[in-house]
């Protein structure tokens, strides 16, 4: 009696739908197992407080896959939410340029499709910080607050591509592999903060945040970084999980490089190109990013 006061219910579908076992991460399409995300009081490019929506009494998916399925409760990722952190400066929430439209469709196309696991946080301002690519460290840090694991994922140069992608899974394989609080790709140059994610631990809200805004007034946020590693601050070194150059595929996959974007890649990433880069580069290779 006592289990099943404290038993929940989960809906699933390991009878009805053939799980593809050679996708290393693979998740159906929520809307045949429950009901999508509903959408925010206005519209789906408006910001709305990330504790409101889509509310938290949401019940997760459950993957069809038995080998996924064990991966999510061995790593205690079931029902892990993850915040998507979009920053596009002196952006009009009600107007915004088609770029910035483009971006923002992106995401929460991508968390209509993982309702109750992944959520949209648009920040058009950057007035806590001293320099605008800081304000991602002051949105982290209230972010961390509210969600299990936070991606700073780029919005300038960066779509998701791929929405068949579990999150849960992803981070799931690599807590398997390690005990992490930051999970960054390397490319040719060090470490690329053009997405990342950061756990809501202990050290991550209490060591690693107030650290890293230390060097707000020295350099960019990405430096920073670099910096703390190189001299192991807030015992970083210990924390931070550094996806070497041909793995940073899972979740940063550059338009250019050793290892560049093929198509089936969660996200493709184009440093330095901008907007234009990044487009111009879809154009020619006739890739679309995620759609309805």
């Amino acid at each position: 009696a006592t289990i099943l006061k404290n038993s929940v219910t989960i809906n699933h579908l390991f009878w009805s739908v053939k799980s593809i076992e050679n996708s290393p991460i693979h998740q159906p399409k929520p809307e045949n197992i429950s009901p999508p995300a509903p959408k925010p009081p206005s519209s789906n490019v408006s910001l709305t407080p990330p504790t409101q929506w889509p509310p938290k009494t949401m019940t997760p998916n459950i993957p069809t896959s038995w080998r996924n399925l064990n991966l999510l409760l061995e790593t205690n990722t079931l029902t892990t939410r993850i915040v998507i952190h979009t920053l596009l400066t002196k952006e009009n929430r009600d107007a915004p340029s088609p770029h910035a439209l483009r971006v923002l469709q992106n995401r929460n196309r991508y968390i209509q499709k993982h309702p109750a696991i992944a959520y949209h946080f648009f920040q058009n301002d950057s007035h806590a910080a001293v320099s605008p690519v800081w304000q991602k460290a002051y949105d982290a840090e209230l972010l961390l607050g509210e969600f299990d694991w936070v991606w700073l994922l780029d919005a300038g140069d960066a779509f998701i591509m791929n929405d068949a992608v579990d999150l849960r899974v992803l981070l799931g394989t690599l807590l398997r592999e390690a005990k992490i609080d930051i999970v960054m790709g390397t490319d040719m140059n060090g470490l690329n903060a053009g997405s990342f994610f950061i756990r809501a631990s202990e050290w991550s809200r209490d060591k690693f945040i107030p650290a890293w805004k230390a060097y707000e007034k020295v350099n960019n946020e990405q430096w920073a970084i670099w910096e703390m590693m190189r001299l192991n601050q807030v015992d970083i070194q210990k924390h931070m999980f550094q996806l070497d150059y041909s793995r940073k595929r899972l979740f940063n996959s550059y338009t250019f490089g050793a290892f560049p974007f093929q198509e089936g890649d969660f996200v493709v990433h184009a440093p330095s190109l901008g907007a234009k880069g990044l487009s111009d580069f879809l154009k020619e290779k006739n890739l679309k990013e995620v759609k309805k």
